[in-house]
């Protein structure tokens, strides 16, 4: 069975999640899942990587929190239901396959990122 490009994204996305959830919750996003199951929430035993990430959604686990990560993860789990995940929030481009998998949380394109770096900082005296 051959893996689609949206699948690798969610699980991407999930792998996130999951430090996002281990270094926050202190526990993995295996033990949120199985949370979900005991509370019937998730109704298989192996849900696909996008019906995790829409029970993550619709249960609001994100939103327990407010440390800033977990606000980011929140809008970038919104942007993926969306389906603008792999939008640059700079300039509207999409953001390359390759880019997006490896940082799926990742909000600007190779090119606004490039411009960002090369932008003094505030207050800098360059």
């Amino acid at each position: 069975m051959k893996i689609t490009t949206d699948e690798k994204l969610a699980r991407a996305l999930l792998h996130e999640m999951d430090v996002t959830f281990q270094r926050f919750y202190h526990q993995s996003l295996r033990d949120v899942v199985q949370d979900l199951a005991v509370h019937n929430v998730l109704r298989t035993p192996e849900p696909s990587p996008q019906t995790l990430l829409r029970a993550i959604r619709r249960t609001g686990i994100l939103e327990m929190h407010s440390a800033p990560p977990l606000a980011r993860m929140r809008d970038v789990l919104d942007r993926y239901t969306r389906g603008t995940l792999g939008t640059c929030t700079g300039c509207g481009r999409s953001i390359g396959r390759k880019d997006l998998l490896h940082n799926p949380s990742g909000l600007l394109c190779s090119r606004c990122r490039k411009v960002g770096q090369n932008q003094p900082m505030v207050g800098s005296t360059i």
